[in-house]
């Protein structure tokens, strides 16, 4: 429900004429600034299409490709998460992130699990996304919701947790270049960054 993953849907919509969104929920999310309150929710005029396809906590697309939102565990939580706010009726609340959705795709021997800011935090997402498969994730791909964090202890100890998962970490967006650095130090070929442009062959 952030405009930083769904602000370009109006134009892909009037892009593309057929394809579906499917989404959690469509949450009115604030972040809190030293103005104030700024609304990064997705635009309302969204709701109009009908092509959204809001989604259980489970949904499977086809048997290899299934979202899934909902994660509770809180191990290495970004503290930059309580920034986040939903309003409900006139109150301020912290995000619960239930809306944040996650992306389970299986080809052959590969279980890739995309996340995009990963704010209920990676370890959480792969652990609920290896309980639904019954199965080990290979690959991740996505955010780690770091940028601007300068808790240099917590980077370490997420890192040095990541590294004992035997899977690829491909990161980009929230993670930031710094704190990527710092993960690489630790992580090595583990882990590697994306960016804008490029193409990632699993």
């Amino acid at each position: 429900s952030h405009y930083d993953h769904g602000g370009g849907l109006s134009t892909f919509l009037d892009t593309n004429h057929k394809a579906k969104i499917y989404l959690r929920a469509f949450e009115p999310c604030y972040s809190k600034k030293d103005f104030g309150m700024k609304y990064i929710g997705l635009d309302e005029e969204l709701k109009k299409s009908n092509r959204l396809i809001f989604c259980s906590e489970k949904e499977y697309i086809t048997p290899e490709i299934i979202l899934f939102s909902n994660v509770k565990e809180r191990l290495y939580y970004s503290s930059l998460n309580n920034l986040l706010f939903l309003k409900k009726q006139d109150l301020f609340i912290n995000d619960t992130f239930d809306h944040e959705q996650n992306l389970i795709i299986k080809e052959g021997k590969k279980n890739i699990l995309i996340a995009g800011c990963a704010h209920t935090g990676t370890i959480n997402i792969i652990n609920k996304a290896e309980a639904i498969l019954g199965e080990k994730i290979t690959d991740v791909v996505g955010g780690f919701h770091l940028k601007g964090l300068e808790n240099d202890d917590f980077i370490k100890t997420f890192a040095e947790a990541l590294k004992k998962y035997p899977c690829n970490f491909y990161t980009c967006h929230c993670t930031g270049t710094e704190s990527y650095l710092k993960l690489k130090e630790i992580l090595g070929n583990q882990i590697q960054y994306l960016s804008c442009g490029m193409n990632l062959t699993l």
